[in-house]
């Protein structure tokens, strides 16, 4: 995951043809698979997600806390439901009030699932 401060550097980052980055530019953030660095594809990750919750707002919730009332420093958990099951993110705290959807005290119990089941539930949404 990325943090706040290599986001901030995002706009820093020249992406190249076979990246050609530095040292300097990998510690911000900066590794690109030729064409967009990771800060470019997070950043688009969590707009998305944005606009997915935000269109189906019944559908989403945040919350600061996971289930056991745990979280990662400087961010908080996003959750859609599908036909297949929910899709969740942790996003950096900056995104909190983007997010119109239902605020919620703790967060479901996280079903187990995985990045391949991430995406099978995005692509089961009508």
């Amino acid at each position: 995951m990325i943090s706040p401060e290599q986001e901030k550097h995002s706009d820093k980052c020249a992406v190249r043809v076979n990246c050609g980055l530095t040292h300097d530019m990998k510690k911000a953030g900066c590794d690109c698979d030729g064409f967009h660095t990771f800060n470019e594809l997070y950043k688009h990750r969590h707009a998305l997600f944005v606009a997915l919750c935000n269109h189906k707002r019944s559908l989403g919730w945040k919350s600061f806390q996971h289930e056991d009332g745990s979280m990662f420093e400087g961010m908080f958990i996003a959750g859609f439901s599908t036909p297949d099951g929910p899709v969740t993110y942790h996003l950096p705290k900056r995104y909190w009030a983007l997010f119109h959807v239902q605020s919620i005290e703790r967060a479901p119990k996280w079903d187990g699932h995985t990045s391949d089941d991430v995406a099978k539930r995005l692509l089961s949404i009508q």
